[in-house]
């Protein structure tokens, strides 16, 4: 029996480590693991406890667990949201938007062959200034910190039956983290324009528009705020990250060894996205139902008077359920290649007037599959009476997500607006578009880049080690235990982070 037990594990184990995890850009979205996805927490001394032989009338157990945890990898995540600079071949965490005298046309500063030309983000169909027009370098190097409570239940029914539950309450904060590369060129201009001193730190935040038509030749170039996909420092989301339910069975109990097996399901407490911001913060995985099952185990490698050696293997499959999110889409020109950060320029719409920043309709309700998840845990117990001493590994695996349009994506309808466009003169897709962006006419569905917004497949691997202790002696065994953790992954698709937590628990 055990020697299946571990083949199957370990198959399992392969199977989640082998799961390509790869360096991506160009995305629009993030979604990170949700801490309630976390059997290294939930397990690290309360397994002593939860595993031992009841007496008591209730045959149950309650733990609560304060944690803090933060993410490391600043810059493989701004290499995620930046761009593939191919006249480069190099990868670059930043934005950059090269400015030009609006006079003599000339680039200021040095022109960059894989930057925005300002005009495709600030419109300028007639100069009104004598000033160089809006430009510069903005890094980003996003990073997370999530704190909270966690609790957790377990509940022995009858015979070998038992019923777990799980609920975290949490913060979490996102901080895209912006800094200058170099100089910032503002808008200098008369100081009644409406634009003047607006800079590109200002129309990434969504304020920067022109709206006042007053004679002055701003009428000509009127365009709207950014008002998705916004790069605006820190942000912030409390809440319950979604109830974890399961009830499960040991087939198999003896002498401190057991084989059970569970089957679960997650109900979804937390926010979903809206697209508002680049970095959002998610409680919980994103309003997705999921239904799962898994294994878990003890076993006892050594064992003598009141020490001994214990082996745990969990092992934990889910399936979330598609559900509709709000995301920002990006851009494919005609041949199907990407257009950097393709949302951020401005674009028109069929028989309407001001330009706008194309993430305000290029956020789109989104059915979005994320599909099989599978978490594992090896852990080494050392218990001593009333001591108990864990070091192991967990290890998280994530598939692709499967991403569709909910609504119809309306046909000649959205260009990118031509910075020759009169915003006093109705709009129109099969004329006023930017050639030079390689799209041909309107925005089709052709167009639109999903894999902006499609979170990757990937693995994570986590080490940890948690010291605990319980006053079994008492009625209602108190339990208290501290524990850290450091969690790794190749390529950039996931959040690399350390995590401390304590922990109380009491049984009756």
């Amino acid at each position: 029996m055990k020697r299946n037990v571990f083949k199957y594990l370990t198959l399992l184990a392969l199977c989640a480590a082998s799961a390509h995890t790869k360096t991506v850009t160009n995305k629009t979205f993030f979604m990170p693991r949700s801490v309630h996805n976390n059997l290294a927490m939930e397990y690290s001394t309360w397994h002593s406890q939860i595993s031992k032989k009841e007496d008591r009338n209730w045959a149950g157990s309650v733990q609560a667990t304060g944690f803090f945890q933060a993410s490391t990898n600043k810059s493989n995540l701004g290499n995620y949201f930046g761009e593939f600079a191919e006249n480069q071949d190099v990868l670059r965490d930043y934005i950059s938007v090269v400015g030009e005298d609006l006079i003599t046309g000339d680039p200021v500063p040095a022109r960059d062959p894989d930057g925005i030309e300002s005009q495709y983000i600030f419109h300028h169909m007639q100069p009104v200034a004598v000033q160089p027009d809006i430009g510069g370098k903005i890094r980003f190097k996003p990073y997370q910190e999530t704190y909270g409570l966690r609790f957790d239940y377990h509940q022995n029914i009858v015979k070998d039956f038992y019923f777990k539950a799980s609920l975290p309450v949490v913060n979490v904060k996102n901080n895209i983290s912006t800094s200058d590369i170099g100089e910032q060129r503002a808008l200098i201009n008369d100081p009644g324009a409406p634009y003047a001193g607006k800079n590109l730190y200002d129309y990434l935040k969504g304020n920067l528009a022109v709206t006042t038509a007053d004679g002055a030749g701003y009428e000509d170039n009127l365009q709207n705020a950014l008002t998705h996909a916004k790069l605006d420092g820190k942000k912030d989301k409390a809440g319950v990250a979604d109830i974890d339910l399961a009830i499960g069975y040991n087939f198999w109990k003896k002498r401190g060894n057991h084989i059970g097996v569970y089957l679960d399901v997650t109900i979804p407490t937390g926010n979903s996205p809206k697209g508002e911001f680049l970095f959002e913060p998610i409680c919980g995985n994103g309003q997705h139902w999921a239904f799962g099952g898994g294994l878990d185990t003890k076993f006892r490698l050594w064992n003598k008077k009141n020490d001994s050696i214990n082996l745990l293997v969990v092992a934990d499959l889910k399936y979330l359920f598609q559900d509709t999110e709000k995301r920002t889409l990006s851009l494919l020109n005609d041949h199907g290649n990407k257009i950097n950060f393709g949302h951020y320029y401005l674009g028109g719409e069929k028989d309407a007037y001001p330009t706008f920043p194309l993430a305000n309709v290029l956020t789109q309700d989104l059915k979005i599959r994320p599909g099989l998840q599978f978490e594992g845990l090896v852990d080494l117990a050392f218990e001593s009476t009333n001591l108990t001493f864990d070091i192991g590994y967990n290890i998280f695996s994530k598939e692709e997500e499967s991403v569709f349009l909910k609504n119809t994506w309306p046909t000649a309808t959205y260009a990118i607006a031509n910075p020759t466009f009169d915003t006093q003169i109705a709009f129109d897709p099969a004329t006023d578009y930017a050639a030079a962006m390689l799209i041909a006419g309107s925005i089709e569905q052709k167009h639109l880049d999903f894999d902006a917004v499609r979170h990757p497949r990937y693995t994570t691997h986590k080490i940890y080690g948690a010291l605990g202790y319980a006053f079994n002696d008492w009625k209602f065994p108190l339990m208290l235990g501290l524990g850290t953790s450091y969690e790794f992954t190749g390529g950039n698709a996931a959040l690399e982070n350390y995590a401390l937590w304590c922990k109380a628990g009491l049984s009756f």
